[in-house]
């Protein structure tokens, strides 16, 4: 005979046991760690497939209704016509509900294929991360992030091709590398698969720090609102889901560690607890340096507070500061802190890496400088995630005015809390010099906005628990209501009102979507499998990292060389319509990269002259440019081994993002070195002495000199940059058809043949354009608008508008006119992927 078990409820033992196991701070933890984890897991499984081929099959059944309506009823009035047509479709959709269903999930299927790899796993969401995928391989592999050893220092013999660049460990690929050796353990032999999931982990972790500072600051309901608006954060969000594996998460994770561990030195009564986490703060700096060169603003941040709250000391205490218990703890947390950061940066990167901490915050005032100091143009200020933002669109990305607001309020409400204001004035003075400087940095660039999201959504957690605190006193204390009632009502509410910022993450995270596809992976797979091994890739410098790793050929320059004169050079390929400069550009890019410049500034001290050199000696045989560089160096040899040498396979590509981007490659193209000159004297020197520069090396007169002087006092970079060089683009394209032998196109573009005439079409009527062209050549007129011209492509029955120096581009022969012109370059393939992206690869015949 059995015993039947008997189970006891003791409320009591259970409440003990949940205070003893902190179960309830467990599980507030768990909901925002888990949202966190939630949305960022959706590149896994690509659900907007679903959406794409439910919309695909929609708009099809849709189209074929409308054509079989107009079929039977051609007369039929537009409301009668929309009436029937949504009818017929809700019909049809109802009756074929099976049939459908599996059309939806064969596209479907479809599309995840084209973003996935042969397993079955999504390519990596952006491009950086393939940089850092390829370091990690690498140091798998070697034991450093580089391709070989070159003189004792790690060289990554893919970037800047033919030379290399020396690269040095740092967190981001070193940590890939040990999740990888770790998942390993559990049978997963895919880098891709361990690359992936770094970003969605590092952002879950990033969640503790913020719940637990939260709690700090305001208790379990601001730790836990923090944790949730941070988790739930579009602008974090749309940087840290799985397969963005950039350095974005540690931007997030790493500050949020640090002002905690530091804010808990602070209060711990115990030395030796003071100084352990002193120390942990200052150890996390040092992580942080290792992952990200930004490192410094969050030092700088506990810095200024420190200083601040220490003046406010010694206001007040006057000759007993250094006497005071308190002073003399609080000292102690911050000189633990700065001298373990310093070691620690000094161990995990170099001692030259500490001087950030002051050129850190210059450097970033100055980063979207018109023109450097050498003359040569600077990429990054055409870089999209280095856009200013207004205060406007910064609010707009944070949820709204509203919620901004609110964030202000809460940090404010720290200072004006009465009790234990002095503790508190510390963490005022940290977390609104950290706003303020996260709100500077994020009109400086796009991407910043992400570091201003931790003390936006601190300072949202601790107005809902200072709101939660006083509603919940007067409730009980006027009202009568139970006090747990009222908890659980607020959070209710706050549930509710965490709703349209759960539907936001939702959508945002179905949007990611790789830009890598089965296109370019096959393109670049068959650069690999046909050619040899020191073979370059040339393109503009956008897709590099992806040339790297797919090839495993070196590169002319990449995302992480982009700010270099390659953007010149390259820009100047596309854009000249002199094949003979093409192709001369591409020998010395692909002989020594931009050594041949270097070596001849070296020697002349004049990076106008030199310029004006290389530009004349690379479009010369050797024997006629050793003649002209002996007139300006002593080893013209050492330099002609930089530009005529036997150059090595090289393979050119151009595809459909460029045109977009024509704008970006065009300006720098046809940069203007002596208005860029111009440029920089007059704004590194007084009126006189920048007009006698423009004279004597310009040799510009007097007049010119004081025109150009007064045109370029006091204008701005953006200003600087449209005068020193246009920004050449293409405009609208349009489908064409012909009729008695006039081609009417939908971009308002016609040409009549006949006469060789070609127009488009504006509010005023048609006007005359002045230089069109076909596949064969370009056609001029006497009279009409100059501002743009037209290309006209009759294999593919279309033309495009574009700004004149791009109608004889060698972009547009290549791309437009598939090369057909040209004999330097022989089509190697030809990808289409979805929706009619083209990518053309190009193999250079020397």
């Amino acid at each position: 005979m059995t015993e039947e078990l008997e189970i006891k409820y003791n409320p009591k033992k259970v409440k003990e046991f949940w205070k003893k196991y902190h179960l309830t701070i467990v599980l507030l933890l768990l909901i925002p760690i888990f949202l966190a984890g939630h949305f960022r897991a959706y590149p896994y499984d690509l659900p907007i497939s679903n959406s794409w081929a439910e919309q695909t099959i929609n708009s099809n059944i849709q189209s074929q209704i409308q054509n079989n309506i107009l079929q039977q009823y051609p007369t039929i009035d537009e409301q009668t016509f929309n009436n029937l047509v949504t009818q017929q479709t809700n019909l049809y959709l109802k009756e074929n509900k099976a049939q459908i269903d599996i059309q939806k999930d064969q596209i479907a299927a479809q599309v995840k294929s084209y973003y996935q790899d042969e397993s079955g796993q999504t390519y990596l969401l952006a491009i950086d991360p393939y940089h850092y995928y390829r370091q990690a391989e690498n140091f798998l592999e070697n034991g450093h992030v580089g391709d070989e050893i070159v003189d004792g220092k790690p060289l990554d013999n893919h970037m800047l091709a033919p030379n290399g660049v020396k690269v040095y460990n740092t967190l981001h690929p070193v940590l890939i590398a040990t999740t990888h050796k770790i998942s390993q353990i559990f049978g997963n032999d895919s880098l891709l698969k361990s690359t992936f999931i770094v970003p969605m982990i590092i952002s879950m972790l990033a969640i503790i720090p913020c719940f637990f500072l939260g709690r700090r600051l305001g208790g379990n309901i601001a730790g836990t609102t923090a944790a949730v608006l941070l988790a739930l954060s579009p602008a974090v969000l749309g940087r840290t889901p799985a397969g963005f594996s950039d350095t974005d998460a540690y931007n997030v994770l790493f500050p949020l560690l640090i002002i905690w561990l530091f804010f808990e030195s602070l209060i711990a009564k115990n030395k030796k607890n003071k100084i352990i986490l002193a120390a942990g703060a200052g150890l996390s700096t040092g992580i942080f340096a290792y992952a990200w060169y930004g490192w410094w603003y969050v030092f700088d941040i506990i810095l200024a507070a420190m200083a601040i709250y220490l003046i406010f000391l010694i206001i007040k205490n006057k000759k007993k500061t250094l006497k005071e218990n308190n002073t003399k703890r609080f000292i102690l947390s911050s000189l633990v802190y700065i001298f373990s950061s310093l070691i620690s940066i000094v161990l995990m990167t170099n001692i030259s890496d500490i001087y950030l901490i002051v050129r850190g915050p210059l450097g970033s005032i100055f980063i979207k400088e018109a023109a450097h100091s050498s003359l040569w143009p600077n990429v990054y200020t055409t870089v999209a995630e280095l856009n200013t933002a207004s205060i406007s669109g910064i609010i707009n990305n944070l949820g709204g005015s509203i919620l901004f607001a609110l964030s202000i309020v809460g940090i404010l409400l720290i200072f004006f809390k009465k009790k234990n204001r002095e503790i508190r004035l510390k963490y005022f003075l940290t977390l609104a010099i950290w706003f303020a400087i996260s709100l500077y940095a994020s009109t400086k660039g796009m991407r910043f906005i992400l570091l201003l999201v931790p003390p936006f959504v601190l300072g949202v957690g601790l107005l809902v628990s200072f709101l939660f605190i006083k509603l919940r006193k007067w409730i009980n204390k006027d009202l009568g209501i139970n006090k747990k009632f009222v908890t659980t009502i607020f959070i209710i509410a706050l549930i509710v009102l965490t709703i349209p910022w759960i539907k936001d993450a939702d959508a945002i995270a179905k949007n990611e979507v790789p830009s890598m596809n089965d296109a370019w992976y096959t393109s670049l797979t068959k650069i690999k499998q046909e050619s040899q091994e020191d073979a370059i890739v040339n393109s503009w410098w956008d897709f590099g990292h992806w040339f790297k790793v797919v090839t495993d050929r070196a590169v002319t320059f990449d995302g992480a060389t982009q700010d270099k004169p390659h953007a010149h050079w390259m820009g100047k390929v596309l854009l000249t319509s002199n094949k003979k400069e093409a192709i001369a550009i591409l020998r010395m890019l692909d002989c020594g990269s931009n050594d041949a410049y270097d070596l001849t500034l070296e020697e002349t001290k004049d990076p106008l002259l030199t310029k004006k050199i290389i530009d004349e000696i690379i479009l010369e045989d050797k024997t006629k440019a050793k003649e002209i560089l002996q007139k300006y160096v002593e080893n013209p040899d050492k330099i002609l081994e930089k530009t005529h040498c036997n150059p090595p396979e090289n393979y050119f590509i151009t595809s459909q993002d460029m045109v977009s981007k024509a704008g970006v490659w065009a300006h720098f193209g046809s940069w203007n070195f002596e208005r860029s000159f111009a440029y920089n004297e007059v704004k590194s020197k007084s009126k006189q002495e920048a007009i006698n520069s423009l004279k004597e090396n310009l040799e510009y007169s007097q007049e010119e000199a004081e025109s150009t002087y007064r045109q370029l006092n006091g204008i701005n970079d953006i200003e600087a940059n449209e005068w020193i060089a246009p920004y050449p683009s293409f405009g609208n394209e349009g489908n064409c058809q012909t009729q008695n032998n006039t081609v009417i196109c939908s971009n308002g573009a016609k040409i009549y043949l006949n006469e060789n005439i070609a127009t488009v079409t504006t509010e005023n009527g048609e006007i005359q354009i002045m230089a069109w062209r076909d596949d064969k050549q370009v056609y001029t007129a006497e009279e009409g608008t100059q501002d743009i011209v037209l290309a006209y492509i009759p294999s593919k029955s279309k033309t495009i508008f574009m700004h004149p120096d791009l109608l004889n581009s060698m972009f547009t022969e290549l791309f437009y006119y598939e090369g057909k012109n040209l004999d330097n370059f022989e089509l190697f393939d030809h990808q289409q992927g979805m929706n009619g992206f083209n990518i053309y690869t190009w193999k250079v015949k020397w």
